[in-house]
């Protein structure tokens, strides 16, 4: 139900940050600026609340998949692994796209490729991280019994 939740909460945000993306379009073609402050509003306030609604679930989300994680026999070190590089991951490239003022045609090759490698790093952490999250539970295991299982 986690993920059901996830999307109830962030698909209208989504929706709302386009329209606000729109509102902002138009009203710069239009040279209507009571629209464009409008759609620079509803932009600010869909990344507030985006941003408020991912520190609220960080936690919740990282025990989640610990302690599905130990339901499958499985220390907790891939998740911790997974959100520690994910947290670098964001600083290393926030650092390195305001270096460069956001232009990617004026990056050397190898920041590109640093930036690719990274990406695909992350991938894999995600991919193996969701392979490990469908296993199934174990009755018993070194971290007590399985809730599934009474």
């Amino acid at each position: 139900y986690m993920m059901l939740w996830h999307l109830i909460f962030i698909l209208p945000a989504f929706f709302v940050f386009f329209m606000g993306a729109v509102f902002v379009g138009i009203g710069d073609e239009i040279d209507a600026k009571v629209l464009s402050m409008f759609g620079v509003m509803i932009l600010i306030l869909t990344v507030i609340y985006m941003l408020l609604y991912s520190l609220a679930t960080f936690i919740p989300n990282l025990a989640l998949s610990v302690r599905r994680f130990h339901d499958i026999s499985r220390t907790m070190v891939l998740p911790i692994i997974k959100c520690a590089y994910s947290i670098v991951f964001s600083i290393v490239v926030q650092f390195i796209e305001s270096y460069y003022d956001n232009d990617f045609m004026f990056m050397p090759i190898g920041i590109v490729i640093l930036l690719v490698l990274l990406y695909l790093i992350y991938f894999g952490l995600t991919v193996t991280m969701i392979v490990f999250l469908c296993f199934d539970s174990k009755p018993a295991n070194k971290y007590g019994e399985s809730p599934k299982y009474p």
